[in-house]
């Protein structure tokens, strides 16, 4: 049997969908995966930069993350922890130390 008789089988096919379909959902999970990292880092940095330099952040002291996941929560958006959006040692994000300067312009 050839290839090109080979890749027309039914077996074929079925191979054929069954691995595009593995690779797409794990190149999904990846792009997933990314997008969720880069989104716990800028909220971090956000986070970050409010407890610096917000006007009203006296108001909320300690209870900040609880707000912020109260009132997130109630908008449909999940709740980040603080050590998801944060640098090992709590230290701002990496994204942050890059592109800081943007939350000043």
């Amino acid at each position: 049997m050839s290839a090109e008789e080979q890749l027309f089988n039914f077996d074929g096919l079925v191979g054929s969908i069954h691995h595009f379909h593995d690779e797409l959902v794990t190149q999904a999970s990846r792009a997933v995966n990314i997008s969720l990292t880069l989104r716990n880092w800028l909220i971090g940095c956000y986070i970050e930069e409010y407890e610096r330099s917000g006007i009203d952040r006296a108001d909320y002291g300690d209870r900040l993350m609880d707000r912020l996941a109260e009132i997130l929560t109630a908008q449909g958006i999940s709740r980040c922890d603080r050590g998801s959006c944060t640098d090992i040692g709590g230290s701002i994000s990496p994204i942050h130390r890059l592109w800081g300067h943007c939350l000043h312009n």
